[in-house]
């Protein structure tokens, strides 16, 4: 199996979607569901029950349980609580580290911290959550392998980390940094307020929605920008779109970035950036230089999660559906073969994530 460095972004702060981290004291899942990671090519119930929100992680899974407390769990193993954070009513998920939100709008961290990446100024590693002096009042965090996004109420965009390939919007003159500050590049575009802003990231380029626009910069060789063209993107650029959207969510495999979904207010997903496994949902393995909509998907979809090569989409009836990179039995399927077009995979849930090489799901 491939080692594959993996971020993930996991809850918009719009109410038009569905959240993946649900605030504490929202209905509880019975049940969660794992495939992938060349164990299970078909969902396989998990031990971890009782969850109110589920992340895929690269080397483990997180669980937030009732109270805002959290669970780390890899696979069908069970669940170990961490202690420290408490009322966290999000987590995103790197390389080895993470980061929760709390419902006073601290953020926490915890992770291998390679290079200093877990924002607390030392590349110390750390087992359980480290709460952060600075940002405060954070409503939504975005993560990648080597960096982290926070947004606070106020429309402040805070960054720290790695900014290989202009990641985090630092200049390339910057290497990056150890501890967060706020990229005031960035928080212009919010216009200083997070309502209808949201943040999303790969592992070398990232992503700002306002108010149905995005914006886009970093890497770009498989027109990550969705602006249709390639090369560095140093100052953020509006990804070409008529269709004004609700959420996005980025994928990427190691240090390779790969698509963008978003959904729209009809409930229709549309995509842009990697196409090599069809992780896209367009036959032909050609990167997709501006965004284009999903085929083969209802138009009842509540909520998107990119993976590593591959995707899944949750609809209103509770229907998971996965396409593109199967190799490690990522789509559900029962095969190893590349899912080209999107299929339901299972049924019945309210929750879902996407890892690297995994996926996750959850029901009510």
């Amino acid at each position: 199996m491939r080692h594959r460095r993996y971020w993930l972004a996991l809850v918009a702060v719009l109410p038009a979607v569905s959240l993946l981290g649900s605030p504490a004291g929202a209905a509880t899942a019975t049940k969660t569901y794992t495939w992938g990671n060349g164990a299970e090519s078909t969902p396989t119930s998990s031990p971890v029950t009782g969850e109110i929100g589920i992340a895929a992680g690269n080397l483990k899974d997180v669980a937030i349980v009732p109270g805002g407390t959290l669970e780390e769990f890899e696979n069908t193993s069970r669940p170990s609580s961490l202690t420290g954070a408490s009322g966290v009513t999000q987590v995103v998920t790197g390389d080895g580290d993470f980061a929760a939100l709390a419902s006073s709008g601290n953020v926490w961290v915890w992770g291998k911290n390679i290079g200093g990446d877990l924002g607390t100024g030392n590349d110390d590693e750390t087992h359980e959550p480290v709460e952060l002096s600075q940002p405060t009042g954070v409503v939504q965090l975005a993560e990648a392998n080597l960096h982290t996004f926070a947004l606070t109420a106020s429309g402040e965009v805070w960054v720290w980390g790695s900014n290989a390939d202009n990641a985090i919007d630092e200049g390339s003159s910057v290497a990056g940094e150890s501890v967060p500050v706020v990229n005031e590049q960035l928080t212009d575009l919010t216009g200083g307020s997070s309502t209808g802003v949201m943040l999303t990231t790969g592992p070398a380029f990232g992503e700002l929605l306002v108010d149905g626009s995005v914006y886009s910069w970093g890497e770009n060789d498989a027109y990550q920008c969705g602006c249709g063209a390639t090369g560095t993107i140093e100052t953020p650029l509006p990804v070409t779109s008529h269709v004004p959207f609700v959420f996005i969510d980025a994928g990427g495999d190691q240090d390779e970035n790969g698509q963008t979904l978003a959904l729209d207010g009809n409930g229709d997903v549309w995509c842009w950036g990697d196409n090599s496994t069809n992780q896209c949902g367009v036959r032909g393995k050609r990167d997709i230089a501006k965004p284009v909509e999903v085929p083969g998907l209802p138009d009842d979809v509540v909520t998107v999660r990119a993976g590593g090569l591959h995707s899944l989409a949750l609809d209103a009836s509770g229907n998971v559906w996965a396409w593109g990179d199967n190799s490690e039995g990522q789509v559900g399927n029962g095969s190893e073969e590349v899912q080209p077009t999107p299929t339901i995979v299972l049924t019945g849930m309210s929750e879902i994530s996407a890892g690297a090489e995994h996926s996750l799901a959850a029901n009510p």
